[in-house]
């Protein structure tokens, strides 16, 4: 099907009194832009990539005040501007309401809708007095998916629980596979399985998957010898398997982590099943010596050929944490490449520092685009305890050995805080984000050669890290994306307004981060209007860098006046937002066509085309 000429709507500019010519203004901020200022606090932000270089970010939100928390979503732009059609769409700049159902929301996990948009999941104890899993899709336009219910689909609402700590996958088709752990089977003790379920991009739960989910477990680890203390799956991580399913991994007391594969189809792998003699998963590591009161902490990756890599701690020494990787392929057989390459089938050792009990641990992993992983893990191996922890990572080639290249034990990234977290910088490389104590959120770059970016220490005059945000008060809990383009997005809550907001900034891959003053842009420039195309409503935005009277007007294609838009008051310093709705000034609905939205201010003078679809 072709639309005619006059249906179309495009959105390009117009250059005049050679505006164009003057740069790109980025509005990220000094010290973060703010995804979420309201009054209450927001907790425990996670994020994912929009794939356009921005972010969409997910939280917990006690801005109504009652004893629970609701769930919010916001969306910033690669530019670092909190997405003015999120903003219109809720009629605030503080987020989208996902879920606001008496009783709260805790824990959201976030996926790409792979169109601009996110699905989220969360533990919600909105009904049966125990834990239950929900998702909800919120689109590209900031609104919540009209086809899905209003404050989620219910994924898992077991009579006997609690379901908790839910991890999310894009399916591939618009919908996505979420996991958690689950207590139905053993609700008088601590053993919890493993399930998972599949929305779909309809908001409906896979019909061929079982309802209130698969379960991808059933080994209850003998009861471990810790009487009913006993926790069989906990803390899961979750990947696709690049063909509609997912290959989770999970933590369990008394052994090693467990890898497991869920078909597209919601049957468990029987693949797999043949190739470890059993319907409970691949086992990483057989090695004894895990210390059964901790965790092992499993994070995972995809190796883009439908196996994964995953990289635990790992006590096998007897008295300290280290750090461990393997590979699992998508036969469901630890990779024999990896077995010789380390001389048996345990794993790739990546750090086995000495140092006091609990070394090195908390490890999170990230691709070398090359089936390899860069992992990087807290590590106090210098003796200083809890207070002191450093950031160190290692490079685990294809082939399961360590790369030569890279220090044994890692390379110490200069950073010294806590829950640090990793994503790739595309090229072999890394940038990691870390929570320094009482000094804000600081990054670090180490390159595919494992020595710390030269650049990033010229940019900062140091070796120890990019300050990502320096405010006052605290921040905490830092979660990154890639911006696709060297660089990364990194999202955290921050008390510097006396309570949990939460704050985003975006690093380069120079190093440099913005240093504008909030609200203060350096040229005036006009943004590209969007949607492109539009129904009936369009918003353009602008930046002034001082107090400017503006002039916004829309005019037809023979220079007539349509709609006044700003009639050439003063407004201050900053970016502003305004919509056309598509109707001249006298009411009418404008015909369907091209338009020109011009925006006057001071000497300068920029025109954008816009055409409406009826």
């Amino acid at each position: 099907m072709f639309l005619r000429r006059e249906h179309l709507v495009v959105l390009v500019v117009a250059a005049s009194l050679a505006a164009s010519a003057q740069p790109t203004y980025a509005q990220w901020h000094v010290d973060g832009v703010p995804l979420c200022t309201v009054v209450g606090d927001q907790y425990w932000p996670t994020s994912v990539s929009d794939g356009a270089g921005g972010t969409i970010a997910t939280w917990a939100d006690h801005r109504s005040g009652q004893n629970y928390f609701d769930i919010y979503a916001q969306h910033v732009l690669a530019s670092g501007a909190v997405d003015p059609l999120w903003t219109a769409a809720n009629g605030n700049a503080d987020g989208t309401p996902v879920s606001t159902a008496v009783g709260g929301g805790y824990y959201a996990t976030i996926a790409t809708d792979g169109a601009g948009g996110a699905i989220i999941a969360w533990q919600d104890y909105r009904a049966s007095g125990t834990y239950e899993i929900y998702a909800q899709h919120v689109l590209a336009s900031g609104m919540v998916d009209p086809a899905w219910p209003v404050n989620g689909r219910a994924l898992c609402t077991a009579a006997v629980g609690p379901q908790s700590n839910a991890t999310i996958v894009t399916d591939g088709s618009g919908g996505a596979i979420i996991a958690w752990a689950d207590n139905r089977n053993y609700p008088n003790l601590g053993i919890f399985h493993l399930y998972a379920q599949h929305v779909l991009a309809s908001g409906a739960v896979d019909p061929a998957w079982p309802a209130d989910g698969r379960e991808l477990t059933t080994d209850d680890n003998g009861g471990n010898g810790y009487g009913n203390a006993a926790v069989a799956a906990f803390y899961p991580t979750i990947v696709t398997d690049g063909a509609g399913g997912a290959i989770a991994t999970w933590a369990v007391t008394g052994s090693n982590p467990v890898v497991q594969h869920v078909l597209a189809s919601g049957v468990v792998d029987p693949v797999w099943s043949a190739a470890n003699g059993n319907a409970d998963g691949t086992p990483v590591s057989t090695a004894a010596g895990w210390n059964p009161y901790g965790g092992t902490d499993p994070t995972i990756l995809a190796d883009g050929a439908g196996g994964a890599v995953v990289t635990w701690q790992d006590a096998r020494s007897g008295n300290h944490w280290d750090i461990y990787a393997q590979h699992v392929l998508a036969s469901g057989a630890v990779d024999p490449v990896w077995t010789a390459a380390n001389g048996n089938a345990d794993g790739t050792p990546v750090c086995t520092a000495v140092g006091s009990f609990g070394s090195e641990y908390d490890p999170t992993i990230a691709t070398d685009g090359s089936g390899g992983a860069v992992v990087t893990w807290m590590d106090n191996r210098s003796g200083g305890g809890n207070g002191a922890l450093d950031v160190y990572a290692q490079h685990v080639l294809a082939t399961g050995a360590v790369d030569s290249a890279w220090p044994v034990d890692g390379r110490g990234l200069g950073l010294t805080g806590e829950y640090a977290t990793i994503v790739t910088d595309g090229a072999h490389g890394a940038i990691v984000t870390v929570e320094v104590a009482s000094l804000g959120i600081y990054a670090q770059h180490v390159l595919a050669s494992g020595v710390l970016d030269p650049v990033w220490t010229a940019a900062n005059g140091n070796a120890d890290g990019t300050p990502v945000c320096t405010a006052g008060g605290y921040q905490y809990t830092p979660t990154i994306v890639t911006d696709g383009s060297g660089g990364a997005v990194i999202t955290w809550m921050d008390s510097r307004n006396g309570n949990m907001d939460i704050y985003a900034q975006r690093i380069y891959g120079s190093g440099a981060v913005a240093a504008v003053a909030p609200g203060v842009p350096a040229y005036f420039a006009v943004h590209a209007p969007h949607p492109n195309p539009a129904h009936a409503a369009a918003t353009i935005s602008f930046d002034l860098p001082t107090p400017q009277r503006v002039s916004v007007g829309v005019y037809d294609v023979t220079g007539q006046l349509v709609r006044t838009l700003a009639g050439g008051g003063e407004l201050p310093a900053g970016t502003h937002s305004l919509v056309w709705n598509g109707a001249s000034d006298s009411g009418t609905p404008a015909r369907a066509g091209i338009y020109f939205i011009r925006v006057s201010a001071a000497n300068a003078i920029e025109t954008r085309k816009v055409a409406i679809i009826p």
